[in-house]
This record gives C-alpha cells, structure tokens and sequence, in this order.
C-alpha cells in the first residue's frame, strides 16, 4: 500500500499554472502522429472529450494505420440514451474504423478519499484491448464469452 500523503496534492494546472487547454492537448496529440518516432497501439481518450481533440485522435490513427483511439462520450452527454446519441451525431459526428465512442462512466471506489468516483469508460476499455492481447489475438473480439 502507498504510504498516505501528509498534503493534499492537485493535479489541476500545466506547468505554467494554467489549465490545460484543447488546443494543447491537440497538439499534444500530434506528437504520436508518426509512427517511425512512437510506437503505440492504442490512444487513450481519458475523459478529456472535447471534438477537437477526438477529432485529432481520429486524424492521427487513420494517418498512423497501425493504432486505434478509444473515446468517450462526455460525462454531461451520458444523461440520458437521447444525449448520447446527439453527441455522437451532431456534435462529434465523423464515422471512423481506426477509433471506437464509449458511454457511461462506471463508478469506482476510492479508498483513500471514501468516495464513490465515476471515471471515463476508456481506461478500462483499453485494458480490455490489452488483455485480450494477452490471452488471444489483436484481430480477435476483444468481447464475448471467452475475452469478454
């Protein structure tokens, strides 16, 4: 086990103070774009679901051909089946099969702070891609009764 922390710690602000915008992480993105530099598999949305960094994450897995990006819905667009659907369509609206939208956000148990969190779906979506790696193929479902 960790050993508490004597302060507590937030991890709100980039390095200059600020908070991180979307054009940062676009750009950010845009460091994975070729793939003789980085090698990666999977891009992670990670809850940070504006269009505009999806839409990088989309650009740069079908530039690549060798990665697949896993995105979130939005934790305000996840409501109801009505919201989701109208981010998918209307806001984020671009079709893909390099990335793959992921919806509700499951609760976890925070043992440090004894709360109920909810966290985006796209963490433990990729360790299901991993896994499936592990014990099957990367062309295999990583779903079903066997993987899944």
């Amino acid at each position: 086990m960790p050993q508490e922390q004597a302060t507590n710690l937030v991890f709100l602000n980039g390095s200059d103070g600020n908070a991180i915008t979307s054009a940062e992480l676009v750009s950010g993105w845009g460091e994975f774009s070729n793939p003789a530099e980085v090698d990666i598999r999977l891009l992670v949305n990670g809850g940070e679901a504006e269009v505009a960094v999806q839409q990088k994450m989309k650009s740069v897995a079908e530039t690549r051909f060798d990665c697949f990006a896993i995105l979130d819905v939005p934790y305000n667009s996840t409501n109801t089946a009505t919201d989701m659907v109208t981010f998918r369509t209307v806001d984020q609206n671009f079709n893909t099969s390099y990335g793959a939208l992921y919806a509700l956000w499951p609760k976890i148990y925070d043992p440090y702070n004894d709360l109920l969190i909810q966290v985006p779906p796209s963490g433990y979506i990729a360790a299901q891609y991993a896994y499936n790696d592990y014990v099957g193929n990367p062309w295999d479902a990583p779903a079903g009764f066997t993987r899944g």
